[in-house]
């Protein structure tokens, strides 16, 4: 099984726990709901790991079966296979969407309403970022440790989709200097 040191699946390896702590302080996260939330989130992974398992199969299969002379009835088989499969996920994973969403009080609730509401304006804040009508996270501000600032040209600052074309490869692209003013 896959897995890296202290990973489980690794000899004497135990799953390190997430740094869920702007998320605990941004609900009110009690240490019993974030371990109850970590608990129904390995369950989860635990009830998918067979259709995912299976999904992995069922790819291989498909891939013996291109062919010119493939027979049409038994690759369209396996893709119905492959779909119901991937359905189970998709139910799986509602089903302990909301098993974690009954961990939480009315008032979590309501504080996780505003957090998807900001989740939805990621892309529209990453494009302010480009376009530098917002300034983003400086290193240390940003949530789980230090956020380097990224340009191009002469010290623009690269958002999310930006630096994608040819014309932005690796090359182009540079560390800024901490402590260097936004233009």
């Amino acid at each position: 099984m896959p897995g890296g040191p202290g990973m489980p699946g690794q000899p004497g390896g135990q799953a390190r726990q997430p740094n869920l702590n702007d998320l605990k302080a941004a609900l009110g996260l009690s240490d019993q709901q974030v371990e109850g939330l970590i608990g129904l989130q390995r369950e989860r992974q635990q009830a998918n790991r067979s259709a995912f398992l299976q999904i992995a199969e069922r790819q291989n299969t498909l891939s013996q079966l291109l062919s010119p002379s493939a027979d049409p009835a038994a690759l369209g088989r396996v893709l119905i296979d492959m779909e119901n499969l991937k359905l189970q996920v998709r139910q799986n994973d509602e089903r302990y969407e909301q098993l974690s969403r009954d961990v939480l009080t009315a008032d979590q609730k309501t504080k996780l309403k505003t957090l998807e509401d900001a989740l939805k304006l990621q892309p529209a804040i990453g494009q302010a970022v480009a376009l530098q009508l917002i300034e983003p996270p400086r290193r240390g501000d940003a949530p789980g440790g230090p956020m380097p600032r990224l340009g191009f040209g002469i010290g623009g600052v690269m958002g999310p989709g930006m630096g994608t074309g040819p014309l932005f490869g690796p090359r182009f692209l540079h560390r800024i200097p901490e402590g260097t003013p936004a233009p």
